[in-house]
């Protein structure tokens, strides 16, 4: 199968949807891996919130699967916080949504005009008009555009808009790109929201074969990791914390 890029110009309002090069799948593994490699594309020392900066977000070949751990979606940019490789990811239904789409990849460079969201459908972007949502908080803007367009959103709020170096872009009201400030570089592009929205079927090549697999994680990782289902990632502090 092979991987798509949605290339997104928003100071041109231009997209292009392109084929992933066959050997970067098989180096790159998708997701976090061809993503970086996309963000390799922009000059090394452009300014965080310059129009050349870009935001890619991603998904792997197993997003959409039904596989503990595999609902995730990758963002990657330069970040306005530490101005060197900003990573962070998100989990939720925003990937299973991306994977239904048939594109893997948003990759998002230039600076609107005025506020705009994107809306990704199966096999085909838009750019709207996001005047009415420039001010909103994230959770009002996700509502808002839940009811008008459908799909499942990520958005900014006031501290995006604003560059906050540390701004998170939220989905669902509770998931989070939480690190590395993805919040501001998309307030920077004047980039409010995304709307994602796909009805393509996930199709898996061995179905017994992944019944199995998942069984094997069931019994040998999931069934140790009760700390993060009931307490989420801060559980992870008691593994990294050294004995006073």
């Amino acid at each position: 199968m092979l991987m798509k890029i949605a290339r997104i110009d928003l100071t041109k309002q231009s997209v292009k949807l392109l084929g992933v090069p066959k050997r970067w799948e098989e180096e790159y593994l998708g997701g976090k891996g061809i993503a970086t490699k996309l963000l390799f594309e922009i000059p090394p020392k452009v300014y965080p919130f310059h129009p050349a900066n870009a935001i890619i977000f991603g998904i792997c070949p197993i997003t959409g699967v039904p596989l503990p751990g595999s609902s995730r979606m990758t963002a990657v940019f330069k970040s306005p916080l530490t101005f060197g490789y900003g990573e962070s990811q998100c989990g939720g239904f925003i990937g299973y949504e991306m994977r239904k789409t048939g594109i893997d990849f948003l990759y998002i460079t230039g600076k609107a005009k005025k506020p705009v969201y994107i809306v990704v459908n199966e096999q085909s972007v838009e750019i709207k008009d996001a005047g009415h949502l420039w001010g909103k908080d994230a959770f009002e803007v996700e509502e808002i555009l839940k009811k008008d367009e459908g799909g499942e959103v990520i958005s900014i709020g006031q501290a995006g808009e604003n560059l906050v170096r540390f701004a998170c872009a939220t989905h669902r009201k509770g998931r989070q790109f939480g690190r590395c400030g993805v919040g501001a570089v998309m307030g920077s592009k004047r980039l409010k929201a995304i709307v994602i929205k796909g009805n393509k079927e996930i199709e898996v090549i061995d179905p017994d074969g992944l019944k199995e697999f998942r069984k094997r994680m069931h019994e040998n990782i999931v069934s140790k990791l009760r700390s993060l289902r009931e307490y989420g990632t801060p559980a992870i502090s008691l593994l990294t914390s050294s004995p006073s």
